[in-house]
């Protein structure tokens, strides 16, 4: 009974700060293309690539689409679902936590797990990346099951179905970020050099299993896939070529961090100036280095200790997902979010390990109070805005709708040119389906070829005057994307549209009626 409410009384306030926090959170222009391919599905029943351009694997628009279908406030829902994520992986990473150091007292398990969320909930990139409406929350969420899952099922002879749920899980989590296709190999890693099973479990029976996983998970997009080969394999692989040359070609605006992350070297300087120079994730990686690696160095490679099977999984995870995290150019902070849960289970996993050696144990426990409050100390201030939670009115989330809805008042069922497609789908208006990925197609569009481009749907400065000439805007909506807007704002003033300012401080250009 104590138990159960001190678990409660924690979740409770980590989803507080959560949700508290991520309706406050700014709006960040990658969550455009999420949640307006997700409208367009909903809505109007436009399948991505083949449909309109979409550069992100499908899983989690299909999820914002089936939440869309009963509620009208986008954002709002997008986000309170990566929050979800967000708290089931803190959940995830609570029982796994509690099931080590089964020898001691109940209620120091629990503190030893509450621990661990804490660890986590204060972290930098947590605090930063969880509950944004982007393809974050979700695949680190489905890794972190696949991992239990998958020990769980080798842990266990005749196991089959407990492999097939890992796999599943890695199959969504790929669906939902291509990034995490790299962890399909440490995971395989584990199955193929289990000890005490049968050449035949090893080398076939536990990886189709896995495998077969893997493709049901992988269903969605490739029925995607199916419908249109060439469209869905530039979104997911032939963008980000373009992306790249797109950012040589144009330059980048002072103060953008990101510029020195255009080359490998440039990456790891991003990591060490911007990542690990963080206090919070310096005080998770030295603790992971020591107390999963340093302290764990002879049972990684001797096969000892009662979780060597999990720690090693753990140990593997990590590099494999730090190089997903690396494969983008130029690379952002959030990417290297997902390394992170798989560092604070090292560190967990590092010292239960230790069983034999109850010195250790402890003192590693005695390690882990400290970090946990020096994490606490300086992670707290993420968490500011939990003020807020009970003023609605003051949320991001209900701002964004309330300025949808003001478009929507002003423009109706009619269509919206913009670069920031939220906010009319917002108060039910319709955009250019051209555009659904905000302002990442129209910027990458004038370096594709122009067959490619006629091709794949893609719009640049050359087919504007004649995509609006057969279906011209009801209104043009900017203020978003200084850099990209000109022709937009061009095609207003030539054309006669009535400029007006919104109550944000945006401009809609309204068609003289």
């Amino acid at each position: 009974m104590i138990l159960g409410m001190l678990t409660a009384l924690l979740f409770a306030g980590a989803m507080a700060l959560l949700f508290g926090t991520n309706v406050q959170k700014p709006l960040d222009h990658d969550e455009h293309q999420f949640i307006a391919s997700a409208a367009l599905l909903a809505r109007e029943g436009l399948l991505p690539y083949r449909d309109y351009a979409y550069f992100h694997m499908p899983n989690l628009l299909l999820v914002y689409a089936t939440l869309f279908t009963v509620t009208d406030r986008l954002l709002l829902a997008a986000r309170a679902f990566s929050t979800l994520c967000a708290a089931l992986t803190l959940g995830t990473i609570f029982c796994l936590a509690f099931g080590l150091f089964r020898e001691r007292h109940v209620l120091i398990r629990f503190l030893i797990a509450a621990g661990s969320v804490v660890f986590l909930l204060t972290n930098p990139l947590f605090a930063y990346t969880s509950g944004k409406a982007w393809n974050h929350d979700l695949p680190v969420l489905l890794t972190l099951l696949a991992f239990a899952f998958h020990i769980h099922g080798v842990q266990q002879r005749g196991s089959k179905r407990w492999v097939f749920a890992s796999g599943l899980c890695i199959g969504l989590a790929v669906g939902t970020r291509l990034s995490f296709a790299l962890v399909v190999v440490p995971f395989l890693l584990t199955i193929l050099l289990l000890p005490d099973r049968t050449r035949r479990q090893r080398l076939l029976v536990l990886p189709l299993s896995f495998g077969l996983g893997i493709v049901v998970g992988l269903l969605p997009a490739l029925v995607l896939f199916a419908l249109d080969p060439q469209a869905f394999l530039f979104g997911n692989l032939g963008y980000a070529r373009y992306n790249t040359i797109y950012r040589q070609e144009m330059g980048f605006v002072e103060g953008d961090v990101s510029v020195i992350a255009m080359t490998f070297a440039g990456k790891l300087k991003y990591l060490a100036r911007y990542v690990i120079s963080a206090p919070g994730n310096l005080l998770l990686l030295l603790s992971w280095v020591f107390l999963a690696l340093t302290m764990n160095a002879a049972s990684l490679f001797r096969r000892r200790g009662p979780y060597h099977l999990a720690l090693s999984l753990v140990v593997l995870l990590v590099p494999f997902l730090l190089v997903g995290s690396f494969a983008p150019t130029p690379v952002f902070f959030q990417y290297f979010y997902a390394p992170v849960p798989f560092l604070v289970l090292g560190c967990m996993y590092g010292v239960a390990n230790l069983k034999e050696r109850q010195w250790k144990v402890t003192w590693g426990l005695v390690l882990l109070v400290h970090v946990v409050f020096l994490a606490g100390a300086y992670g707290y201030k993420a968490y500011e805005e939990i003020a807020t939670l009970f003023s609605p009115q003051e949320w991001l989330v209900i701002e964004t709708h309330q300025a949808g809805q003001e478009i929507g008042d002003l423009v109706g069922q009619g269509r919206v040119l913009t670069l920031a497609p939220l906010y009319p789908l917002e108060g039910g208006t319709r955009i250019y389906e051209e555009f659904a990925t905000g302002v990442f197609a129209w910027r990458v569009a004038p370096f594709v070829p122009e067959d490619e481009r006629r091709r794949l749907g893609l719009v640049s400065e050359t087919e504007l005057p004649g995509l609006l000439s057969t279906s011209p805007p009801d209104a043009i909506l900017a203020g978003f994307e200084s850099r990209s807007e000109g022709p937009f704002i061009d095609y207003a003033e030539a054309n006669g549209y009535q400029r007006m300012e919104l109550s944000t401080g945006k401009t809609l250009w309204l068609l003289p009626r």
